[in-house]
């Protein structure tokens, strides 16, 4: 989530001689976020230094910004400087399909508007959080049956070019996931 992070991280890598395509930088604009304030006052800036970094590295970048705030205000402007968006759509998998939909289709044109050959990924999960929780970090989550999770993906297949997961031990969620994945087959 910071680009000092991410540069201690990619300089292990080349120190140990592990080959990586890409970088994957994930600023967020949350007080439980790592995201240092510089970088949540400019991320576009950040992005273009995170770019810069992957370059050095022979590698691509990855922007995961949060849908919140960052995405909303500057995906457009970061994606074009990104080989690769994916966007988090987690918070919305609670939503009613059509309406998830309709969300994930405003947030998808905003990032193809800055970078129209983007690929972009869609971040789903097997606990999304539920609108107006509680919990960790103002957060509840509430699990999501293989059915329901799979209805999502089933949903976004004409407007992404891939899916990312992430599961959660609570609740089964990673054999929910095992049983989504197998019906992606």
């Amino acid at each position: 989530q910071s680009l000092e992070d991410l540069a201690r991280d990619a300089e292990i890598l080349a120190k140990q001689e592990i080959r990586f395509d890409y970088l994957c930088y994930n600023p967020e604009a949350f007080p439980s976020s790592h995201t240092p304030a510089e970088e949540i006052q400019d991320p576009v800036a950040a992005v273009q230094r995170a770019r810069d970094m992957a370059r050095r590295y022979g590698a691509k970048l990855i922007v995961v910004p949060d849908t919140r705030h960052t995405l909303m205000k500057h995906g457009t402007e970061m994606a074009r400087h990104a080989d690769l968006f994916a966007i988090q759509l987690q918070r919305w998998q609670p939503l009613p399909d059509e309406e998830f939909r309709r969300r994930a289709e405003e947030v998808i044109a905003l990032v193809r508007r800055g970078n129209p050959g983007i690929p972009v990924i869609a971040q789903l999960s097997t606990n999304p959080p539920v609108p107006g929780g509680d919990g960790e970090g103002g957060k509840t989550y509430q699990a999501m049956t293989p059915e329901q999770i799979q209805r999502k993906v089933d949903s976004l297949r004409d407007l992404v070019d891939g899916v990312g997961f992430l599961a959660f031990r609570q609740d089964d969620g990673v054999n929910r996931l095992e049983t989504v994945l197998r019906g992606l087959r």
